[in-house]
């Protein structure tokens, strides 16, 4: 019997195998490495982003606090600072002193707890600017409700003519489309569902102006001194009307059509959907010759809330508000990571521009069920069978 030998079979394959199979280990374990790596550091760069986010909305807040020094308390170095524009209006206006310990190099630091100057934290603002004179009014009504704001400019400015613009596609609304025909001698105002929420809501602007100190009832009635427009959004329109074309003494109820982009994917009208320019009656001025002249506008939102704006102009010239929504501008940092926050401020003196006036003597969701009995003796008071 004779036996085979095979000199030529030495393992190769064996090998290569052993080989690839601890490449292929090699590189998975690596992936995972680097996978937990990259999330650890995604982890830690949302944490300082989310960090240096909140210390700029903490310096929002003591803007704010400026603010109320000079407006509402009437300090000068509150004022002083805000007018300097300088990184520095916070420790400036004495809101934050250096010898508190939480303000270095420009710097002011957030606390967390009652004990430590807040740098082992490493959150800080480390610039805040105040804008008291912003070139527009920004805000947002929702359906059926109204806001009043003041119509204010600086001493050397003046307006005569205020542009509304409504529906922000940048607020969620980019799919709103106009679906309302224009330039109707009776124009459709159908049932709120049959309205469609896909379209822009119809604007009421009134216009209130007087003069403080020699307030006349009659003005309001007889010199333009106040006035209402409802404006519907179409197809058609003009871009500029005026106060003047107020209707409702005379019986013309008629409202004003005003242009609209017709929704995605046509581009809005300079970042809204629905823009109109309405000149005033009377120009409202700021001058020191004038200083107790004051004017207000009232916008209420009909068939669907929206984002607004309004801007003033003199002529082609845009005019800045004085002191009525100021911009904070706020820049806060979380070890090496710096987010910045431009924040709008509702700036209103309780002393002067509270509430002028209720949307309605009786606002009701659903219905009103009221029983009335009025006599001369409080026995017959009879509650009646309402139930509402």
């Amino acid at each position: 019997m004779t036996g085979h030998i095979r000199k030529r079979e030495q393992g190769a394959t064996a090998l290569l195998i052993v080989i690839f199979a601890l490449l292929l280990f090699t590189i998975v374990t690596v992936g995972f490495m680097r996978a937990m790596v990259q999330d650890q550091q995604q982890s830690n760069d949302s944490e300082l982003s989310r960090g240096a986010y909140d210390s700029a909305l903490a310096g929002v807040e003591d803007g704010k606090r400026v603010l109320t020094q000079c407006v509402v308390n009437g300090v000068q170095a509150a004022c002083d600072a805000i007018d300097a524009e300088k990184c520095t209006t916070i420790g400036d206006a004495g809101i934050v002193t250096p010898a508190s310990g939480s303000q270095t190099d420009g710097e002011v630091y957030v606390k967390r707890t009652a004990a430590g100057d807040g740098t082992d934290f490493q959150q800080a603002y480390t610039c805040i600017k105040i804008d008291r004179n912003t070139n527009d009014y920004v805000n947002t009504l929702a359906a059926d409700t109204s806001h009043v704001f003041p119509l204010r400019v600086s001493d050397a400015e003046s307006f005569d003519t205020i542009e509304l613009s409504w529906v922000a596609p940048a607020k969620g609304q980019a799919t709103r489309a106009v679906t309302r025909p224009g330039m109707l001698a009776s124009p459709p105002l159908p049932t709120l569902v049959g309205w469609g929420s896909d379209t822009p809501p119809i604007m009421r602007v009134q216009v209130m102006q007087y003069t403080d100190k020699n307030v006349k009832l009659r003005d309001f009635d007889e010199n333009g001194g106040s006035q209402t427009l409802f404006i519907y959004p179409s197809n058609g329109g003009n871009l500029t009307t005026q106060f003047s074309v107020d209707g409702r003494r005379s019986g013309t109820q008629r409202p004003i059509y005003a242009p609209c982009s017709p929704g995605a994917p046509q581009p809005p009208i300079d970042g809204y959907y629905c823009k109109v320019r309405i000149q005033m009656t009377k120009a409202v001025s700021g001058n020191a010759t004038d200083t107790d002249r004051r004017a207000y506008l009232r916008l209420t939102s009909l068939y669907a809330g929206t984002d607004f704006r309004v801007r003033l102009y003199k002529g082609a010239n845009l005019v800045n508000f004085n002191g009525v929504q100021p911009a904070v501008d706020a820049t806060g940092r979380a070890a090496d990571v710096f987010r910045r926050v431009r924040a709008r401020v509702e700036l209103i003196d309780p002393a002067v521009d509270t509430t002028l006036y209720p949307r309605a003597t009786v606002d009701i969701t659903n219905n009103l069920c009221k029983t009335m009995f009025v006599t001369n003796t409080a026995s017959d008071y009879d509650q009646g069978s309402c139930a509402p």
